[in-house]
């Protein structure tokens, strides 16, 4: 028999009525009205169905239209009367599905007047087609006035809700210099976490360029031009430009004086990226020197390439292609290291067998930075620890919140650091912050410096007895871990106490009641973050009742996303049928809202590369700003 049965009460119930209807001869399934989908009747699952992303965006389009239709009667609808005979609105709704389709697959608007017409041959019975009549010059029009609407509806969302802002600067293939403003805030209605593109502003046409003052204005004018009130600007994130990110006359300060308590930044992503620049200084430069020069080889060559598959085959490696390290993303150079050390063996044959054909300098360099035997130790140095280093970048590259891990990820891996390079007795007496990496009094004795497995087995090789060769290469080694370790204690503040007070915002401290005589309550949280407004006694008492509360194993897992966690959390409900914990959910929101990086908008920019390119490039940046708001939107919708 079943172990569930649709209730009857569930019907009446505010929670269930406005979506829930009974299964006609099926009292074991429920239907949802507004997802048009049948469900089983566990409760549990019931509210999790309500709360998810699905649901709750149909559920507010459903409003969203219920508003409009309530404002105005169907006589004094614009448009009502053709509505009523059917096929105009339809062709409207055509016509703006076109517009979005072109703005999310980035086509040009030239498409309209050819597809347009292929359609109606494609389609000869469809009244629908042979009705849209969109050409190039009326596309973009329309786009524009759709982006300006959006942009609207956004800054409507932003004057009721706390948001943070990320900023950063790009330069396009016209050589025309933008700055993009990016909005990231919790959205009550959806209880979700959302980041969206408020605007992209030249930097010169209408503004005195890219000066900290001018930076400032363009960010309180154009809040102030969508009307978008000050106080509800909770944090700011950017990368580390001194423009943006200095002690004086710059963005960062300026928002300190003029709006106490705000929370800034400093991109996690970049300041690990210049910490490895840093250190990448104190290696030989023909290191980085050899990756570069082996691509530049092959890169505009269908011939070498070809030629070289040959000892790829002899070899028994894959046919992999030879990476670029990106100049200004030092990082990049990760994966190019790795590739290059896996074509190793052919790479060197190939080139010693075409130096004296050839008789080029850029081969010669080539080949005598591969028979060099530091060189190939320092590559595999690089390619064991540099993914060390992404993977802290990559958590905080991610999409969703990451707040409440920046305390437990970043003095973790500067702990890891330090082990490779000082005493573990050492370490276990002293607090992270007092930890000195360039004290040699704590540093391991040189041949105990490890440097990775594969560098340990050469240096067991009969080739690499040479014990003058060993200590030169671990020496330069330890001096790159020791200015690793330095630039991260000077750049990131491993005590920072908003990092620290939001850990217990992880699930699984939530859950856990040993942690409440430790953090009484959320207060220092709070006040690490004042401009977020909220009901102190109430958050204390949420906090502390939530750990008793029984979760669903789904939720208990380690693989529970936060959002999904505190999403679930305002489907509990008390006795009287109103959600339990909704303050200390909303306030955990509005926290994990708080951006640690400006990846965001670094995704918005390679979108406005791809949008204005070689063929595109008369489009305005108006234009672009349009389409990248619609292109948003569609994504968000389907």
């Amino acid at each position: 028999m079943p172990r569930h049965r649709f209730q009857e009460s569930w019907l009446s119930n505010a929670f269930f009525k406005t979506w829930l209807a009974r299964v006609p001869d099926d009292t074991t399934r429920a239907y949802c009205q507004v997802c048009h989908k049948h469900l089983m009747v566990d409760i549990t699952g019931l509210k999790y169905h309500r709360s998810s992303r699905q649901h709750v965006s149909l559920e507010e389009r459903q409003r969203a239209t219920s508003r409009r239709q309530e404002r105005a009667t169907p006589g004094e609808r614009p448009g009502a009367a053709e509505e009523q005979r059917g096929f105009p609105s339809a062709v409207q709704h055509a016509t703006l599905l076109f517009i979005l389709f072109l703005a999310e697959h980035n086509l040009p608007f030239s498409l309209c007047d050819d597809l347009l017409e292929l359609n109606r041959k494609m389609f000869p019975d469809s009244t629908i087609a042979a009705q849209v009549a969109l050409k190039r010059k009326k596309c973009s029009q329309q786009t524009k006035v759709l982006g300006e609407f959006l942009a609207k509806q956004l800054a409507r969302k932003l004057q009721l809700n706390k948001f943070s802002l990320i900023i950063d600067e790009t330069t396009d293939c016209t050589a025309d210099k933008a700055c993009a403003l990016v909005v990231k805030y919790f959205d009550k209605e959806t209880n979700t976490i959302k980041t969206s593109m408020l605007d992209i502003i030249s930097l010169y046409d209408e503004n005195d360029g890219s000066s900290g003052v001018s930076l400032f204005n363009l960010i309180t004018k154009t809040l102030n031009t969508y009307q978008i009130p000050l106080t509800n600007m909770v944090g700011f994130a950017a990368d580390g430009a001194s423009n943006i990110m200095g002690a004086v006359n710059s963005v960062s300060s300026r928002l300190k004086a003029h709006m106490p308590g705000i929370t800034i930044f400093k991109c996690v992503a970049h300041s690990i990226h210049l910490c490895s620049s840093e250190a990448a200084k104190t290696l030989p430069r023909t290191c980085e020197e050899l990756v570069r020069n082996v691509y530049t080889f092959f890169c505009h060559s269908a011939k070498r390439k070809y030629e070289f598959k040959e000892y790829q085959v002899f070899y028994g490696v894959k046919p992999h292609k030879i990476l670029h390290p990106c100049a200004t993303r030092w990082l990049s150079l990760a994966q190019a290291v790795e590739q290059l050390l896996e074509q190793w063996q052919p790479l060197k044959l190939y080139f010693n067998g075409i130096r004296l054909d050839e008789k080029l300098s850029s081969i010669d360099r080539i080949c005598e930075a591969m028979d060099n035997q530091a060189i190939y130790c320092y590559l595999k140095f690089l390619n064991y620890m540099l993914p060390h280093l992404n993977r802290v970048t990559l958590v905080f590259q991610a999409k969703g919140p990451t707040l409440h891990l920046a305390h437990d990820i970043l003095p973790n891996s500067y702990l890891k650091l330090l082990n490779y390079l000082c005493q573990p007795t050492a370490l276990q007496k002293m607090k992270l912050n007092e930890i000195n990496p360039a004290d040699q009094t704590i540093h391991l004795p040189i041949n105990q410096i490890y440097l990775g497995e594969d560098v340990h087995s050469l240096f067991q090789a009969p080739n690499y007895k040479s014990h003058k060769l060993v200590t030169e290469i671990k020496t330069t080694c330890r001096t790159f871990l020791i200015t690793v370790c330095q630039q991260i204690r000077k750049r990131f503040d491993l005590n920072n106490s908003l990092w620290i007070m939001a850990t217990p915002l992880q699930p699984k401290n939530i859950m856990d009641p040993n942690l409440r005589p430790t953090v009484p309550s959320l207060t220092q949280l709070a006040k690490d973050v004042p401009r977020i407004n909220n009901y102190m006694q109430a958050l204390a008492d949420q906090w502390r009742d939530i750990a008793w509360e029984t979760f669903p194993e789904q939720y208990r897992s380690p693989q529970c996303e936060v959002e999904d966690f505190y999403i679930y959390v305002l489907t509990i409900m008390d006795t009287m049928g109103k959600p339990k914990y909704e303050c200390l959910a909303h306030f955990a929101f509005e926290i994990l809202a708080l951006p640690t990086s400006n990846t965001d908008v670094e995704r918005l920019f390679s979108k406005f590369s791809q949008i204005k390119r070689k063929g595109r490039s008369n489009l305005k940046l108006e234009t672009i700003t349009s389409l990248i708001h619609l292109s948003e939107y569609a994504k968000m919708n389907t």
